[in-house]
């Protein structure tokens, strides 16, 4: 879509058919990798990299960042106004549900949602030509 935006200094790898929805924002300063077939619902965020919670008396803006590789493997659905954190894997073919932040890794074959997201639901490969819902 025409507002998508993407702050690149390290690597941006996106896989093939991918489609991501109005207002989506990646940053990668180290590397963010999404595998092929992945739905971005609007207003998805993904950062590999985080601000300094402790600043020492220093101004937030001149702490160091911190960044760690994201990596959403093929076939997910990242769910409208979801936050993809630093260091976060998600496994293939899964779903997180929408508004959930995602803050740790989420397997493969997985429903997961909330804030922070956890896994709601586990299912099996041969489920997944049936709709999962995420609401």
């Amino acid at each position: 879509m025409r507002d998508f935006t993407a702050h690149v200094s390290g690597r941006l790898v996106i896989g093939s058919d991918v489609f991501f929805n109005r207002g989506c924002h990646i940053v990668a300063t180290e590397q963010v990798s999404i595998g092929s077939n992945c739905l971005f619902g609007e207003a998805v965020s993904i950062h590999d990299e985080n601000h300094a919670v402790i600043t020492d008396g220093k101004p937030r803006r001149e702490c160091p960042m911190s960044a760690a590789p994201v990596r959403i493997g093929d076939n997910v659905w990242i769910g409208a106004k979801c936050t993809i954190t630093a260091g976060v894997i998600i496994g293939a073919n899964s779903v997180i549900g929408a508004n959930s932040v995602v803050t740790r890794d989420i397997p493969a074959y997985c429903l997961a949602a909330g804030t922070p997201a956890r896994v709601i639901r586990h299912f099996q490969p041969d489920e997944e030509s049936r709709c999962v819902s995420c609401s």
